[in-house]
Order: structure tokens, then C-alpha cells, then sequence
């Protein structure tokens, strides 16, 4: 008999010797007390056919030493779901990292090939993320122990997600798989490891509470609603199931709260409703496209650092004017090759400034744009094409002068 028999036969136990004791008590016969419980029984040992005993207690034991049997069975189970739940976390946990930017900090999950995924929205911005490994002792503070630097290597605005290429990784590290069937069902259970508030490597549980279909005009994906709950901070880790897959990467929480008026005694009242927190997770369905969609070269980051020379000083293709005459124009190949990527308009209004134009993927469209101080003839800022949506979402300032960036502001909307 395996443990859901078990747990049935119990179950049938408890039904019967309650009705048992309530035969002796009120005077029922055998014959009338079957009929009242057609759907007690057990499986027989073959599970092809149900029997029922009305006198299940071993011959010369008590009501009292069954009942002992029946709480230690209970205590057994009850203990096993617990050693569950540790043996998922210590599995889980060591592939769960911290990630820390200058804009503050969030979850990631290795991947096998060594690859970090997070969300998008906690590298925006960045080139460069610390990652920091569960240490084996967790009362030291996670930011005292060794950390590996990694750069953004790709992003997906749409879905809220991006990959993460260390430098290094630790020797023999841990690794978590994406799911890679699509059946999770409403009322599942879902476990979450993550950083929320800055307490690191937290485990929480819960169930999940619906799938939804996020389409707006910046997100498209399936967002898979659950009560596990999270908080800022477990941005970009996982949502797992117990056997230690990973069927979502959780990105957003809301809370929402509803305020109306309602009439008490004829007069109108404010009355404020708060509600508890929605928590979301990006389905496994769209983490996997994503990373189909990087290796096929269908979503890349762009470098946040100028295209490097390569062993030529940039030919000069062009020296004019712009189609308006309003400006000289240059127009340049980095590579050498006779191919334009790059072009300088110096504008005849002085207070104007003098642009340079990088289309790093030679696409027919700048992907980087450097901006001058008009007054001093410097490097001031840049504007970047970070997403790939000619939306110039990332600033970058020239500190000192130079065409090189010496950090980077993310535009939020």
C-alpha cells in the first residue's frame, strides 16, 4: 500500500470506527449501518475493487493505540513536508544571486550555461552588476562576502527581462532549469527565493492565483498571479515549483487599494478599502522565447561603451553639407570598409551643439548619439539606444570632456 492508500485507509478508519462507536451508542445493526456509508472503504491490494471492514483494529488492540498510530502517521506526513521545503531551499538557494547597480539592487537566477536571468527593470541602465553567491554562512552580511562582477548582455523591454555575462563564475556553481511545459494550473503550489527589502536568500510559499495575458504598448507576455508572497527585492529571482523548476521570474508586486463613498444614515462617508498585494512572475513560456530570441540574435544589448577602433583611424567617406545647409557634414566608416556608420554635423548656429551619430549595427539608424557643450566645445552627453526601440532611454554623461562615457542615468517614464 503506498501513501495515498494509506492516507484513504486512514481516512476510511476514522469514518469507521466513529460510526462504529455510534452504532454500539444508539443500537444500529450492521446490515443498516453499511448502507449508510456506501463510500467508505479502502482499495484492496490489487486497486481493482473497494472492501470495508467494520472492525479494521488489529485483534487485541484498543481504540487508544490506534489513535497513537494515527497521530504519529499524522506527525510523519506533516514532518516530510517540512524536510520538503529544506531540501528544496538548500537545493534552490546557492543558485539564487544578488545583484547589486548604482541604482540599487534586486534577484537573478543562474542559468546552466552560466548566464545570469533577471529582470529587466533591475539592470536598467547599467553596463556593469555585482553578483553576489549565497554564502555558507548566512549571519555574515551578503555584501562582506565575494562577489563576481558581470555586463548586461541582453535586454527584453517588452517582457522584462534580461541575461546577465559574468566575468567568472565560482567553481562547481549551482544551476536552476526553466520549466519547459506550460500546464501550471490555478491553485498550484509556487515557492519564491529572492531578496525582498534586503533580506537576503528569503523563502516564502503560496499558491498561484491566476494567468494572465499582459498586452500593452510596452509589455507583451503571460503573467502567471500568485499569492506567494514578494516584495522589492525579489525582482529577478524565481518562482519554483517543488520540484525545483522554474515556471516564472518574479517582476512586479501591486498594491492596490480602493477608496469610495457610501451612504451610512443618509449621510455620505469616505470609506478606504486597502487591499493585499498581487503579486506577478513572467511565465516560463516567455523566458524561454526570450532566450531562444538571444541566441538567435534576435535581441542583443547594446554595449554601453563607444565602438572600439579596430586598427584603422576611422575612414572619411564624406565632407560637406547637409541636405538643409545648415551644417557641415561628415560621414565616416569605423571599420575601414567602405561602409558608413558614423557621421559629425557641425551646426552654423554656435549655440547649437556638434552631434556625432554612431549606427553601431548598421542598420540605416543612429544607435548612439553624442551631444557637445556648445560653450566649451566639449564632450557633454550622450543619448543611447539601450532597447532597441528608438526610444534613447539611457543618458550618458561625459564628465571629463572625453567621448567616453563616465556614467549612465536611465530616463524613466
Amino acid at each position: 500500500m503506498n501513501v495515498s492508500e494509506f492516507r484513504t485507509f486512514l481516512a476510511a478508519l476514522a469514518v469507521a470506527l466513529m460510526a462504529s462507536a455510534a452504532s454500539r451508542a444508539q443500537g444500529i445493526s450492521k446490515a443498516e449501518l453499511a448502507t449508510t456509508l456506501p463510500e467508505a472503504g479502502v482499495l484492496s491490494p490489487s486497486g481493482n475493487s473497494r472492501t470495508f471492514d467494520l472492525n479494521p483494529i488489529v485483534e487485541g488492540a484498543s481504540f487508544d493505540e490506534l489513535g497513537k498510530v494515527i497521530k504519529e502517521f499524522a506527525k510523519a506526513t506533516s514532518n516530510r513536508r517540512g524536510a520538503q521545503e529544506i531540501t528544496l531551499y538548500k537545493q534552490a538557494s546557492p543558485a539564487v544571486v544578488l545583484l547589486k547597480t548604482k541604482e540599487g539592487s534586486g534577484s537573478g537566477v543562474v542559468l546552466p550555461n552560466g548566464l545570469i536571468l533577471t529582470n529587466r527593470h533591475v539592470v536598467e541602465g547599467v553596463g556593469t552588476v555585482q553578483i553576489f553567491f549565497k554564502p555558507t554562512d548566512m549571519t555574515q552580511s551578503a555584501q562582506s562576502t565575494e562577489f563576481r562582477l558581470g555586463n548586461v548582455s541582453a535586454v527584453d523591454k517588452s517582457r522584462d527581462l534580461a541575461l546577465i555575462s559574468p566575468n567568472d563564475m565560482p567553481a562547481n556553481f549551482k544551476s536552476l532549469k526553466i520549466a519547459t511545459r506550460d500546464d501550471l494550473e490555478v491553485g498550484a503550489d509556487v515557492l519564491a527565493i529572492g531578496h525582498p527589502l534586503g533580506y537576503s536568500w528569503t523563502f516564502t510559499q503560496g499558491v498561484v492565483s491566476g494567468v494572465r495575458k499582459i498586452d500593452s504598448d510596452n509589455e507583451s507576455y503571460t503573467a502567471i498571479q500568485t499569492q506567494t508572497p514578494i516584495n522589492p527585492g525579489n525582482s529577478g529571482g524565481p518562482l519554483l515549483t517543488a520540484n525545483a523548476e522554474v515556471v516564472g521570474i518574479n517582476t512586479w508586486v501591486r498594491d492596490i487599494s480602493s477608496v469610495k463613498k457610501v451612504d451610512v444614515a443618509g449621510e455620505p462617508v469616505v470609506v478606504a478599502r486597502p487591499a493585499q498585494g498581487l503579486n506577478f512572475a513572467v511565465s516560463a513560456k516567455d523566458i524561454r522565447s526570450f532566450l531562444n530570441d538571444v541566441q538567435s540574435g534576435k535581441i542583443a544589448n547594446l554595449p554601453l561603451q563607444m565602438p572600439a577602433i579596430s586598427g584603422c583611424s576611422w575612414q572619411l567617406m564624406f565632407n560637406g553639407r547637409t541636405k538643409a545647409n545648415d551644417a557641415g557634414l561628415k560621414i565616416f566608416s569605423s571599420r575601414c570598409d567602405g561602409q558608413a556608420d558614423a557621421w559629425e554635423v557641425f551646426p552654423d548656429d554656435k549655440s547649437k551643439s556638434v552631434q556625432l551619430h554612431y549606427d553601431v549595427e548598421r542598420s540605416g539608424k543612429s544607435a548612439i548619439v553624442v551631444l557637445s557643450n556648445a560653450a566649451t566645445g566639449k564632450w557633454e552627453t550622450s543619448l543611447w539606444d539601450f532597447f532597441r526601440d528608438e526610444t534613447f532611454a539611457v543618458v550618458g554623461h561625459h564628465d571629463d570632456g572625453k567621448i567616453r562615457p563616465t556614467r549612465f542615468e536611465f530616463l524613466r517614464s
